[in-house]
């Protein structure tokens, strides 16, 4: 079988592979929200929950970077180039009505939490900006990026502009650390939400596409040796992530940052990781997996509504399991399992009552 390259790849194709990968990076999603290790820090006989905690987000956290490259990698480069307000259209509509939809459905939930007692124009801005809900940021972002991709797609290979983009990427970076540092957990959430913080992933997400490269880093037609390569990159950027995180902690900065996608090693290792996949994808032409493709194609919607299921578990469900507190690994499957069987099930309901169309449109399913 012959390798496909990325310029063969139409925008209309949904790659089984990729889509597979989709399917592995929801699970990290929804497994980074559940059950967190720092609340066993002070617990000497549970303390390796902790630890284990720690490492497994280092694991994780690319999750995210590699739904944005997918966005730039799988760009409809022509349309874009063709019909700009036609693409800016369709892929702004696609993501902003289940946005809003969403913000608007977590905001409800927030009030009612509350008592019914809020801040009307604080909640206004909560619900405009994604903050209504954990995760939404990379909606905000995402629509930042896809602004931005007639300009990047125009100057991709203009070396003044990969220079202003790592330039920018870098000082952003460097702010990220600053505010921490000066504000401890306060601030830094909002980093998130703003496309520079992603920039580096959706640039190659479209550099690749562009170029028609088959890898980021490697040697051409060494298939075992590229491989090799790849995994040593991904093991080594994975160590000096571990590294940072307890190197960080010794400094006494908080847990949020610890585990933080957006420290400086997670996107060493988060490039390296979308450079393995794109490794695999070329040499190894792997079978696809049916639950993972499954996954992958119901990403969006999970993305979407896997907050609520994880909300309505751990306050209806995980208090009468008690006997898995002392096991994070254990308490963090059945959230796991339960928060994407249930999200499947809403999706499969939703499709139902509102159609394949209406449910894609209105909830991103």
């Amino acid at each position: 079988m012959s390798v496909k390259t990325v310029a063969q790849l139409t925008a209309k194709t949904k790659d089984s592979y990729f889509q597979s990968i989709r399917g592995i990076c929801i699970i990290c999603v929804v497994l980074i929200h559940c059950r967190a290790g720092a609340l066993y820090l002070q617990n000497s006989d549970h303390i390796w929950n902790y630890h284990y905690w720690l490492i497994l987000r280092q694991i994780i956290n690319f999750a995210v970077a590699v739904f944005i490259f997918m966005a730039g990698y799988f760009t409809n480069i022509e349309k874009v180039k063709s019909q700009k307000m036609g693409y800016y259209l369709k892929r702004v509509t696609r993501l902003v009505i289940p946005f809003v939809i969403w913000s608007t459905f977590y905001t409800i939930i927030n009030i009612a939490a509350n008592g019914f007692k809020f801040d009307a124009f604080k909640e206004l801005i909560n619900l405009f900006t994604g903050q209504s809900s954990t995760g939404l940021y990379f909606i905000v972002a995402l629509i930042q990026l896809i602004i931005l991709t007639p300009i990047l797609i125009k100057r991709i290979n203009k070396n003044y502009f990969k220079i202003l983009c790592m330039l920018l990427a870098f000082v952003y970076l460097a702010s990220y650390y600053t505010s921490y540092y000066l504000s401890g957990s306060a601030y830094t959430s909002l980093f998130a939400y703003f496309f520079p913080a992603w920039l580096i992933y959706y640039y190659l997400g479209i550099y690749v596409r562009v170029s028609g490269k088959d890898y980021l880093f490697g040697f051409k037609s060494k298939g075992k040796t590229d491989l090799s390569l790849g995994v040593l990159l991904v093991i080594i950027s994975f160590a000096i992530s571990v590294t940072e995180s307890y190197l960080l902690k010794s400094y006494a900065m908080p847990d949020s940052f610890l585990v933080s996608q957006l420290k400086a090693s997670n996107v060493l290792y988060s490039v390296c990781v979308i450079n393995l996949i794109l490794l695999i994808k070329k040499y190894m032409q792997p079978k696809t997996q049916k639950t993972l493709l499954t996954l992958g194609n119901n990403s969006f919607g999970i993305y979407f509504i896997h907050i609520f299921w994880l909300l309505v578990i751990n306050n209806a469900i995980m208090p009468y399991i008690p006997f898995v507190e002392a096991v994070v690994p254990l308490y963090q499957l059945i959230q796991l399992v339960l928060t994407i069987s249930l999200c499947m099930l809403s999706i499969k309901l939703a499709k139902l009552v509102f159609g394949e169309k209406g449910a894609s449109s209105l909830f991103g399913f």
